[in-house]
Parts: C-alpha cells; structure tokens; sequence
C-alpha cells in the first residue's frame, strides 16, 4: 500500500515534519527532537 497524505497519521502542533530515507540518520532526527523538547522545557513551554 503506497502512503498518501489521506492514510498518513499526524502528530503534534507545530508545522514541521520529518521524515527519513534511511535509519541510518535516526539519531539525528531523536537528537533534534530531545533538543527541541529540553528548549520548550527551558522556556516554560511558551512557543
């Protein structure tokens, strides 16, 4: 089954996606995620 936007799941709040060809970057893209998280920690969750 080929993915469409119609079948794709969501989520979060924010318009950004990531999306990867390779598990090869996957520790990249946790690594972005941990610093984006530990960033909203800081700030107080205000975006």
């Amino acid at each position: 089954m080929k993915a469409t936007e119609a079948n794709l799941a969501r989520w979060g709040n924010s318009d950004l996606e990531v999306s990867l060809n390779s598990l090869d970057v996957l520790p990249n893209i946790t690594d972005l995620v941990h610093q984006s998280y530990e960033r909203q920690m800081v700030d107080g969750g205000q975006a």
